[in-house]
């Protein structure tokens, strides 16, 4: 290959090797090459869009009420408004379970956890209660429709009201607050005269009987329900923890919307979800919804938290105290460099009130900016026309509310930009919904589709952007695996897969299938396709960025937040730094492979060739058998700046790439001799070296949190060349 940017280095990186085992679903691949062949593949300098690829193309999407969305706030208690029902809030449609328990599930981490409250007593003790109260007309409790009551009638003993499942960190004060009172509720005087003074402690989990890890006491002297804050100092303990209020012989008190936070939260937010979220960085994240979208209120999400209504119907079945609202939502994004995206009820809302949230948003002034504690506008720039209004509505009654809503937002804001939604049953209906839409929207929407209806979905917004000069592109506001058919069946018997345990003989699920390793590397097959498209294709929100129930990027257990399997592949592309794809020439009989070739976006300094194979186990090959490869699957980032042809081996996977360029017909960068390979195994993910090439491996290591401190290595090495040598030395 000669280049006018080629100089005098080349570094190569051998970053992601695993072998993937496909279920039976998956649809048999092409044979591979023959055994001991190397597969060529001839990369030449033609670029295949008109314009580079995205860099908003990596997106999130965080959906309210969905798994765990909550779980990125730094609020440690669950259910602090006595709301949740006594049953699992695990929607029954969606989040299907193949174990005995909840936590056998694969996907299962300590976010997902529901400790309840219970009162904590002396055995003895047989008429101390706890109650659970409201739903009438009086007493009423400090917000939504349930408050607790606790009475000690022991005349020797305390009693507590706790929680388990609180994780504690050595250093960090954690901050309390709550509505509470001497559970009198009926006063014409502000002040009781029977006051009441618990004591809010932690405590090592279930050893409530022992000395406190921290506490704090409180005078609660009102009958009615007013906040009382207090903070607990730091501890040197690590752990799972109990929160109790404790109230002596013969007290009583009730109690609303209790909180606890440690201290070094980002207003709000989790410090170490936020630190995990940038490692796989969303460009556009969308909220509040997906289906829940087309239900919500966002006025119920600004203000005083503690205030805020509690819906107690929602979508996804869940009670939802609405403490991560508009504000709390656009400051993650500003935290993490996102640009926020909001999804605007369109079936059950009118423009009026998508106009306003825009206002609230955007306008320099609006009546409810000192509520929410605001000084200056959100900026909100993408705002998505609700989501399946199929439900509802026609296809062509959607685009005129479409017309409508754009209208009515963009009165307030011109320079938003609106995503209308034309997937599923509307899809054959997009041309004559731009003919009614087009000229009021900037973005179109297709969650729906595989590769091929994308592809055509970007000729015919080429095409009518030709035509009535406008620069429409097409996004996917809800992106899982184009289909799970592909290769992301059960693990071979008895083996591991990446983050998870092996797997049983159980019926597969959706959620168990996204968790594992085998989804994230389809992902990266997606991904290279919507990379293939250019700027025509904007951006991808994955869904979702925080526990989905396995299906996300981010895992936030109580303890600390980590990357999926899939943020894992999806953080990897994304480091990559792709823009201008280059055509490809891949060997007819090896369809398996997936390859990419790309400069990045100035073309001056960065070459990549990402590779991925799925393969099959061989006791599960279909007939005739496809021949398996030894290799493992090997992703390469190239850079190269050499005025010469390089000639020599450069194949720690016994690959042959090719380059081509505008006056001969190819030139070998690596050669069809295999090199002598040395092997580092880490169960199926492998990190390899030429000793043939002298490469010396740099500091360049990475882990993946998980329960069984399971741990990949990523190996870099430079390739110092010189043009008048024979063979590649080491620096």
């Amino acid at each position: 290959m000669i280049m006018n940017e080629m100089r005098n280095r080349v570094l190569l990186a051998g970053l992601f090797g695993c072998s993937l085992l496909g279920g039976e679903s998956m649809p048999p691949p092409c044979p591979a090459s023959e055994p001991g062949a190397a597969p060529v593949i001839t990369v030449t300098p033609s670029v295949t869009t008109p314009e580079p690829v995205s860099p908003l193309l990596f997106s999130g999407f965080i959906e309210l009420a969905f798994g765990r969305s909550e779980n990125v706030l730094a609020e440690m208690l669950f259910d602090r408004g006595f709301e949740v029902p006594d049953t699992l809030t695990f929607n029954k449609g969606w989040c299907s379970f193949t174990k005995p328990k909840p936590e056998m599930e694969e996907w299962w981490h300590s976010g997902y956890e529901e400790n309840r409250w219970y009162l904590w007593k002396a055995e003895s003790d047989t008429a101390s209660e706890m109650k659970r109260l409201g739903g009438g007309y009086w007493p009423a409790p400090a917000n939504g429709k349930v408050y607790v009551a606790v009475t000690n009638k022991s005349t020797t003993d305390p009693v507590c009201l706790a929680q388990d499942g609180i994780w504690v960190k050595p250093g960090l004060a954690h901050s309390f607050s709550g509505f509470l009172c001497d559970g009198t509720h009926f006063s014409a005087d502000r002040k009781t005269r029977n006051p009441v003074n618990p004591e809010i402690c932690l405590f090592p989990e279930r050893k409530l009987d022992g000395p406190a890890l921290s506490s704090v006491t409180l005078k609660v002297d009102t009958a009615v329900f007013e906040r009382y804050t207090a903070t607990l100092p730091a501890c040197a303990y690590e752990g799972r923890a109990t929160l109790a209020i404790r109230v002596g012989p013969g007290k009583r008190f009730s109690c609303d919307m209790l909180s606890l936070m440690p201290t070094n939260h980002v207003a709000g937010l989790r410090k170490d979800v936020i630190e995990a979220m940038k490692q796989v960085p969303a460009s556009v994240v969308r909220f509040p919804g997906g289906c829940f979208a087309s239900f919500y209120s966002w006025r119920d999400g600004i203000g005083d938290r503690d205030l805020r209504p509690v819906n107690q119907d929602t979508f996804w079945e869940n009670v939802l105290i609405n403490d991560f609202g508009t504000v709390e939502f656009v400051r993650l994004c500003r935290e993490i460099g996102a640009e926020p995206m909001l999804c605007v009820p369109v079936m059950f809302g009118d423009a009026e009130n998508a106009a306003d949230w825009v206002a609230f948003c955007n306008a320099p002034r609006h009546p409810l900016h000192r509520k929410a504690g605001l000084d200056k506008p959100l900026g909100v720039k993408y705002w998505e026309l609700d989501n399946e209004t199929y439900r509802l509505m026609d296809a062509v009654t959607y685009a005129r509310r479409c017309v409508e809503f754009s209208r009515a937002m963009k009165r307030v804001d011109p320079s938003i930009k609106i995503i209308m939604n034309c997937y599923w049953n509307y899809h054959p209906k997009l041309q004559e919904m731009l003919d009614i839409a087009g000229a009021d929207v900037d973005l179109v929407n297709n969650r729906g589709g595989d590769i091929a209806e994308l592809r055509g979905d970007i000729a015919a917004l080429a095409d009518y952007n030709r035509k009535h000069n406008r620069d429409v592109p097409l996004c996917h506001s809800e992106y899982r695996a184009n289909s799970y058919d592909l290769p992301v069946g059960k693990p071979a018997a008895g083996g591991a897969d990446g983050l998870n345990q092996p797997s049983s003989d159980a019926k597969e699920t959706i959620l168990t299938k996204a968790s594992r390793w085998a989804y994230g590397l389809s992902i990266l097959c997606d991904f290279l396709d919507y990379q293939s498209f250019g700027g025509a294709f904007r951006f991808a929100n994955f869904t979702n960025y925080t526990d989905g129930w396995g299906e996300n990027l981010v895992n936030c257990a109580k303890s600390k937040a980590y990357l999926s399997a899939a943020g894992q592949a999806y953080a990897f592309l994304q480091r990559q730094k792709m823009a201008w794809p280059l055509a490809i020439e891949l060997p007819a009989s090896d369809q398996a492979l997936r390859v990419q070739a790309a400069w990045n976006r100035d073309k001056t300094t960065l070459f990549s060739i990402p590779e991925i194979r799925f393969l099959r186990h061989r006791d599960r090959l279909p007939a005739p058998p496809v021949q398996p490869v030894s290799r493992p699957i090997i992703a390469q980032k190239i850079r190269i700046t050499n005025t010469t042809p390089i000639r020599k081996a450069m194949n720690p996977a016994g690959m042959a790439i090719h380059f081509q360029d505008c006056h001969s017909s190819s030139r070998t960068l690596c050669s069809s001799s295999s090199p002598v390979l040395s092997q580092r195994s880490n169960r199926r993910l492998r990190s390899w070296r030429s000793s043939d090439l002298l490469m010396r491996p740099e500091k360049m290591t990475g882990s993946m949190g998980n329960f069984s401190g399971r741990k990949w290595t990523l190996k870099k090495w430079n390739v110092k060349m010189n043009p008048a040598a024979s063979k590649a030395s080491s620096e």
